[in-house]
This record gives structure tokens, sequence and C-alpha cells, in this order.
């Protein structure tokens, strides 16, 4: 199964999020910023505006985080600061460490450029999130040792109608040209070859909070505690509350239940059973 998605920066200028959400991404890569040689961040000028936006779609959303590291030491920091930008998002997707500038990269050699992607990466997976590699076929094969790194997963960028890296990977970038309304400029488009959001829900990955790891098919009962159904001013019926449903569909926030065929909040959901085959 193949899933479709974006990947979105200041270069983009301002998205209308409910305008991309109405033409289907299953997900979005949004850029938090870059890492200085140094390892300080400096922060995309539309990260936050991004992050806000889509946290109001049914879009499940990563970042990523493009390099000038120079050392290992340099990763360290970087990563550091990453994952406590990253930690105040609920994230469904992977977190990306984007490597592809020739120009520093060519100077440094394959060891050093293998050991800081190693270093960053490692720091993300040991904290408990789901790392992946950005990169394309002529930075893998002429600028990294790629086989010390098949621990990570790899998010390919390659445009031409076949993808010339022979090594797997999870997503492949396919263009920088396409056309989203809601977006007023061209933009990246991938597919996912895995389904990261589930793997990252049912194996705990990225510290999301428990009703964030509910799954369409899982058997759920409303909470007592719940009031009013999603996005709406209707009250929940007592006798709602004490039966349980399937969830059909997940949608950011909320959840769409068998049965009575309604929006709820998962706040307001205790899972009872995750998906069965």
């Amino acid at each position: 199964m193949a899933f479709y998605g974006i990947d979105v920066s200041y270069y983009q200028g301002t998205i209308d999020w409910q305008k991309v959400q109405v033409n289907g991404p299953d997900f979005c890569f949004v850029r938090m910023g870059y890492a200085n040689g140094d390892g300080t961040l400096t922060i995309d000028s539309e990260f936050e505006n991004n992050m806000n936006g889509i946290a109001d779609t049914c879009i499940d959303t990563g970042v990523y985080l493009y390099s000038y590291l120079r050392t290992e030491q340099a990763a360290v920091e970087a990563a550091g600061e990453f994952l406590a930008i990253a930690q105040n998002y609920c994230l469904t997707m992977p977190l990306v460490f984007d490597l592809e500038n020739t120009e520093i990269y060519g100077s440094l050699g394959k060891e050093l450029t293998t050991g800081i992607a190693q270093t960053f990466l490692g720091r993300v997976r040991d904290a408990g999130y789901y790392p992946m590699l950005y990169s394309n076929p002529n930075f893998v094969e002429n600028y990294l040792n790629i086989a010390d790194l098949e621990e990570f997963d790899f998010w390919v960028a390659d445009y031409r109608s076949f993808i010339r890296y022979t090594g797997p990977y999870g997503i492949w970038q396919y263009t920088d040209q396409g056309v989203i309304d809601g977006i007023g400029s061209r933009v990246d488009l991938d597919i996912a070859y895995r389904d990261y959001p589930a793997i990252i829900k049912s194996e705990g990955y990225n510290h999301l909070p428990s009703w964030r790891r509910i799954l369409p098919g899982s058997r759920v009962k409303i909470r007592s505690t719940a009031t009013v159904y999603a996005n709406s001013s209707v009250v929940i019926p007592p006798c709602v509350r004490q039966a349980e449903y399937k969830v059909l569909k997940v949608c950011g926030r909320t959840a769409l239940l068998s049965c009575i065929n309604s929006w709820v909040w998962l706040e307001d959901l205790e899972l009872i059973q995750g998906p069965t085959e």
C-alpha cells in the first residue's frame, strides 16, 4: 500500500492548510530549519505557522532538519535542540535528518559524514522517536557509507521516472514540481511505502499521548467524562457512553465511531483493544 504526501518549508510561503487538506495528502513533513556547522539551529520562518495550521487537519505530520553540521559533537548539540522543539508537537511521522550538501560534506569525507549522520539519528532513536535519513542517490553513493546507516529508514529524492538507488527505502520524493491548492508555489511530492503513522502509534514511538495511539479498527468506549461530540455542541447521551465501538477513521484529534457514525474527540475515548487483523 502506498501513501501520498508533501514536504514544505518557508519556500512555499503562507499555506492555507484547510485547502491543502481537501486535496487529500496523507502526510506532510515540515522543515524545522537547518543545523549550523557548530550545532546551533536556525528555525524556518514558517515552521510555527505550518505546525499550527496543520494541527487542525487530518494530515499525519513529521519534521525535518537540513544539515550543515561539521562534527559529531555538533550533531549531538543539534539533535538535543531538535528534540527539545519536536517534543512540543504530536508527530505521527518520522523525524528526519536531511543530508545532501555536497559542498560541505565533499570536504569532510565519507567517514566523518557518516559519523555525523549516525550520531544525529542515533540520538533521535535513543530519545524514543522514529528517525529517518533523507538524501539522494548521488550523495549516498559518493559521500556516505550507507551500509553503516542501514538501521535507519531512508527517504530518497530522485526526480527521474525510476529510482537509481538500489538499496531499501521507505519514502520516495519523486518531484519538486507538485501543484496543490492552498500552496502558492511548487511543492515536493512524496510516496511512502510503509504505514509510518501505524508503526509509530502501535510501537510507541514519538512519545504520543495514549489517545494519539488509537488507530482505525480499534475497539473503544467513550469516557464517562465526555460531554459533547467533536466540533459540536450536541450532548452525548449517557446510553451512548455505555457501549463499545469500532473506530472507522482517525482525523487529527477526532475519531469516527461505528454504529453512532459520529465524530468524537480522541481524548474522550478509552482504548479497549487495538486493531485486529
